[in-house]
């Protein structure tokens, strides 16, 4: 649901800032994977942006005039259309200033990887078995008494906004699943691996449905507070307060149940993404880091994240 041309110029950005990177070495590898991490993207800016709106038109409406109430059902609108076809009326101005979406970040994050060396020889010498941990994004780096750095924030990366706040056996539980998940297809027919690499591009993620959930709500609540009485506009003001809550600090009120129902974020189902493509050899036979030409070399790591 974005112009080609700023699609384009998005990737183009991407590979120019691959390039740089990677002649600069390891360090700067290691540097712009963090910054990754805080990265926003349009969900978490459309989020940010449609609890301020809407509480301000609910506030408006209810010290005012009640026309100031369509800005909130306005929005309401606006995000459910965002969850279920993707588009968003804020979104091509995002998207002409250079915000990325989830996947777009996450794809630049496995391309760095690879240039790093971290798929060199999963599958080559192990028996066809390729280990996690290369494409695998940890979510606890100690126990569940010492959360990392990231978790700590009062305005946590975007990368692991909802992880941080998810029961860590949750956490775990999500994790067994993808690696049971590979187990069963380390010896499947392609066939089996390419279907579900299509299912996983059709799967929806936590934010997805939060935007579905919050929306549906608020455009409830605003038909109520209307048609049958104005104290029930708490609702979608309590909505909206909480899906502000969530675009900064990831949690909401929905979010354990959806958590428990085995709902996973962008960067989780990423990780399943990615391993299965080192599972089926995509990354094999990538240049190694000594290669001469700088600029085939990404390119050739984009061709192999994109397959």
């Amino acid at each position: 649901m974005t112009a080609v041309v700023t699609t384009h110029r998005i990737e183009d950005e991407t590979e120019r800032t691959l390039l740089q990177v990677a002649q600069a070495g390891p360090p700067a590898i290691a540097q712009r994977l963090k910054d990754l991490d805080r990265e926003w993207d349009t969900d978490r800016v459309i989020e940010l942006d449609a609890a301020v709106t809407g509480l301000t038109g609910l506030l408006l409406g209810a010290l005012h005039r009640r026309g100031w109430l369509g800005l909130t059902a306005f929005v309401g609108g606006a995000v459910w259309l965002h969850a279920v076809q993707g588009w968003h009326p804020l979104r091509p101005l995002l998207r002409r200033a250079g915000v990325r979406t989830a996947r777009e970040i996450a794809r630049e994050r496995y391309a760095l990887k690879a240039l790093r060396g971290d798929f060199s020889g999963l599958t080559d010498g192990h028996g066809g078995q390729p280990t996690l941990e290369a494409p695998g994004q940890p979510v606890e780096s100690g126990s569940a008494n010492e959360p990392e750095p990231a978790c700590q924030s009062r305005l946590p990366d975007t990368a692991r906004r909802v992880a941080c706040h998810t029961d860590p056996a949750i956490n775990a539980a999500l994790r067994r699943r993808t690696e049971g998940t590979l187990m069963r297809l380390q010896h499947a027919a392609p066939e089996a691996i390419d279907a579900h690499v299509v299912t996983l591009e059709h799967e929806w993620d936590v934010e997805r449905v939060v935007q579905l959930n919050a929306s549906t709500l608020v455009l409830a609540g605003v038909a109520l507070g209307t048609l049958v009485d104005r104290r029930l506009l708490l609702l979608p003001a309590a909505v909206l307060g909480f899906f502000g809550q969530h675009a900064l600090q990831g949690w909401c009120p929905p979010i354990p149940v959806i958590r428990r129902l085995g709902v996973r974020t962008v960067g989780e189902i990423e990780r399943e993404h990615h391993a299965i493509k080192a599972l089926r050899g995509d990354y094999d036979e990538l240049p190694s880091a000594d290669a001469p030409d700088a600029h085939a070399r990404v390119r050739s790591v984009l061709r192999a994240i994109d397959r």
